[in-house]
């Protein structure tokens, strides 16, 4: 009797063990899908903040006029796509009134964008992460919102 015991024993701990590492392996094989997930959602978040607080922060320029410059700070999201982002307008057109936008695009080919009351122009900060820039009001040629940028 305690040999089919102990024989049961062994069978229940083996079927416990084999649980046990069906359970870790499925946990270890969906955690690096999650954190990719919340990586992607981190950067949407952190580019539609940005966009807004560069357009708010253009606006209160263009409103308070002659004078006005401010050092603010904004996060460049990881896997922003430089080329398909800009401040303004994204060729480079002479008409003032056509610069209004400022777009974050991130390489998964989701699109952050708003405009501003006023014409803008200038570049995003090319280090990933947190930067401090200047937004500053521009009467020379046509009045307008330059942003990290002399332009």
């Amino acid at each position: 009797m305690r040999q089919k015991r102990i024989g049961q024993l062994s069978v229940e701990s083996t079927i416990i063990f084999i649980v046990v590492l069906i359970t870790l392996a499925a946990v270890i094989l969906f955690l690096p899908l999650n954190f990719a997930q919340l990586a992607i959602m981190d950067d949407r978040k952190i580019a539609q903040q940005t966009v807004e607080k560069l357009a708010k922060n253009s606006d209160l320029a263009y409103l308070f006029g002659e004078g006005y410059a401010e050092h603010i700070k904004i996060l460049i999201p990881p896997s922003i796509d430089y080329e398909k982002s800009y401040i303004g307008s994204s060729s480079y057109i002479n008409d003032w009134n056509l610069k209004k936008e400022i777009r974050i695009t991130l390489k998964d080919g989701q699109v952050f964008s708003k405009n501003t009351i006023g014409p803008v122009c200038g570049n995003f900060p090319t280090k990933i992460g947190e930067s401090e820039i200047k937004i500053e009001y521009n009467t020379t040629d046509v009045p307008h919102i330059m942003i990290n940028s002399n332009c």
